[in-house]
């Protein structure tokens, strides 16, 4: 189950921080009192006492303060979209071309077959014969 983020106003901010500062007691107490993380009343001192906030990695939030990537983060960046275009490119390309099963030629002939018309052994048609040499050739009329 998810949480909403909890928004508090400036006030209240400036309250929790000045309780902490008066009561003299341990920042953990406090946040536990208020029903806070000790690093989120930890992070509203800071700010009140003027130093940037910082996020929840540890740097500062503040703009342009952050580290540029690596050179060998950029170019991973970089890589992975082109890798993922070039799979695209192959998949397309396999798409486009026509399968074994779609000829569009009704002259192409299979391996496994002969010439249309003639089969090469009909022994292995069930009721098929042989032509005696001797009978003619049937043509139609």
């Amino acid at each position: 189950m998810t949480q909403t983020r909890r928004c508090f106003t400036d006030e209240f901010k400036r309250e929790a921080v000045g309780l902490l500062e008066a009561s003299g007691r341990p920042l953990e107490h406090v946040a536990r009192e208020l029903g806070l993380q000790a690093s989120v009343l930890r992070n509203w001192r800071r700010v009140a006492q003027g130093h940037p906030p910082r996020t929840r990695s540890g740097a500062p939030a503040v703009p342009g303060t952050a580290m540029p990537a690596k050179p060998n983060e950029q170019t991973a960046e970089i890589a992975r979209p082109r890798r993922e275009l070039e799979r695209a490119r192959q998949e397309r390309d396999i798409l486009k071309k026509p399968s074994a099963s779609s000829r569009k030629h009704r002259d192409e002939v299979p391996l496994h077959r002969g010439p249309p018309g003639r089969v090469s052994d009909p022994a292995h048609v069930l009721g098929a014969t042989r032509p005696s040499e001797t009978s003619p050739p049937n043509r139609p009329s």
